[in-house]
């Protein structure tokens, strides 16, 4: 009605007086998202995800996304600096504090950071490369594990230097990516033995565990292995330090 595609009469009739006392209460016309607004759902993305590199076509929240390539377009100088939008010194500011790039491209500490939330979540470093929920992080993934294996030039973004394959290592993230059906590692063992207990608050996996029947098998075999019953070799093979390892974890031997 105020902006002329409706008829300015009946109930909804607006005259000068009730746009003056509209007005007064702080109502907008245009509802636009403000600055401020903006600023605030680009907080709650950076709660939730750990940074501010908002995709352009965010599902959960298509305008934010556009937002952002809106005002580095602006910083940029390749859009025009004005309206709702606008950047100011202190707004640019607000942005910066709050870890906001104005380039888009994720910094390998960036990357570390959602790896480190993934094993969080997760127990390992193994994303998938059609990880739906950071898509991007399983491509790097892949892309630095070529870069180490010699399939991938060593430099840009995903260069790695010692530094950076030792923060690596430290995390636990493996350059060789077990496949489907291949016999697990020790290591893989006792992340799903302790994901187990976090379950279920001890380590006594029934044999026929139906969430992970072959980590009840496992469990009866390092048993035997301890118990002197079967060859302490192979990928069963129980070091001391293995040991120290699952007592540590309040795994019981006969």
């Amino acid at each position: 009605m105020k902006s002329g595609s409706r008829k300015n009469d009946g109930a909804y009739k607006l005259t000068d007086e009730r746009i003056a006392k509209l007005e007064e209460i702080g109502f907008q016309w245009k509802v636009l998202a403000t600055f401020e607004e903006r600023l605030a759902e680009l907080q709650r993305f950076k709660n939730k995800h750990g940074h501010c590199n908002v995709p352009k076509r965010y599902e959960e929240n298509k305008s934010l996304g556009y937002w952002c390539s809106t005002i580095r377009m602006m910083k940029s100088g390749s859009k025009p600096n004005d309206g709702v939008h606008k950047l100011t010194d202190d707004r640019i500011t607000k942005l910066k504090e709050m870890g906001f790039r104005w380039k888009a491209t994720a910094t390998f500490e960036d990357h570390l950071a959602d790896l480190h939330r993934f094993k969080n979540e997760h127990g390992h470093c193994n994303v998938p490369k059609e990880y739906k929920e950071n898509k991007s992080l399983g491509i790097w993934c892949q892309n630095i594990r070529q870069i180490k294996s010699g399939g991938r030039k060593n430099n840009g973004a995903y260069k790695l230097t010692d530094e950076r394959i030792t923060k690596l290592e430290e995390m636990g993230f493996r350059w060789i990516v077990r496949k489907r059906g291949s016999i697990k590692t020790f290591e893989d063992r006792l992340v799903d033995l302790h994901r187990f207990k976090n379950e279920h608050g001890h380590c006594n996996v029934p044999f026929h565990h139906e969430k992970n029947k072959s980590l009840g098998y496992w469990c009866c075999r390092i048993r035997q292995v301890k118990s002197g019953s079967r060859k302490n070799d192979g990928v069963y093979k129980l070091t001391d330090e293995r040991i120290a390892k699952l007592e540590e974890m309040g795994f019981q031997f006969p």
